[in-house]
């Protein structure tokens, strides 16, 4: 998962303003029911779209417009680390979402994108409304515009219990359940795949 997400990200490499952008924010207002117009900064509205186009789920990698409230998700599951000038000790994985400050505060998150790979001390970053396009940013760990990071590679494409295990919670159930809730739904009849009409109750047994 984590290689189709960095991949897709990189295919959009170059697209720019300004009209180039308004596919991510459109995608956005559709997926969301948002109603941004196609100015609006777009950096978090990239990393949101990158990861829906890919199937990773909002249990990995949330819908968010905002910086700081993407940060702030990433902190609530206790799954946000902060970079190193700010004390932390984290090295940032392939695929993890960076956030940055300009003005140099973990309480104001302005800037975000993709961690696409760490060499030594350098990340090199994929960003959405970077100089108002897709690029590439090669900064050094220790910079203190990074405030911190959101870890996605040990969630999605890691061990199955990883990267799976809130959906396999969320839809967890049993035949029996299943059933009940289907005959609360439909208290008299459902249509099987010939056409067919099925009493419920018979339906699974």
């Amino acid at each position: 998962m984590i290689e189709k997400l960095i991949k897709k990200a990189i295919s959009f490499l170059g697209v720019s303003e300004p009209t180039g952008d308004d596919q991510f924010i459109q995608y956005y207002n559709n997926l969301t029911g948002a109603g941004f117009n196609m100015t609006v900064a777009w950096c978090a509205i990239f990393v949101t779209v990158i990861a829906r186009m890919v199937g990773v789920s909002t249990g990995i990698i949330p819908t968010f417009a905002s910086c700081d409230i993407g940060a702030n998700w990433f902190r609530n599951k206790g799954r946000y680390e902060k970079s190193k000038y700010y004390g932390g000790n984290y090295t940032p994985k392939r695929g993890d979402v960076i956030f940055y400050s300009s003005k140099h505060t973990q309480n104001d998150s302005t800037h975000v994108g993709y961690v696409v790979s760490v060499t030594g001390d350098t990340i090199k970053a994929i960003e959405g409304n970077k100089s108002d396009a897709v690029g590439y940013r090669n900064i050094k760990v220790s910079d203190k515009y990074i405030i911190g990071y959101g870890r996605v590679a040990d969630f999605a494409g890691g061990s199955g219990a990883a990267s799976g295990g809130e959906q396999v919670k969320e839809f967890q159930c049993s035949v029996s359940d299943f059933q009940s809730y289907l005959n609360k739904q439909y208290p008299t009849t459902i249509k099987n795949n010939c056409g067919a009409l099925l009493t419920v109750d018979n339906a699974f047994g």
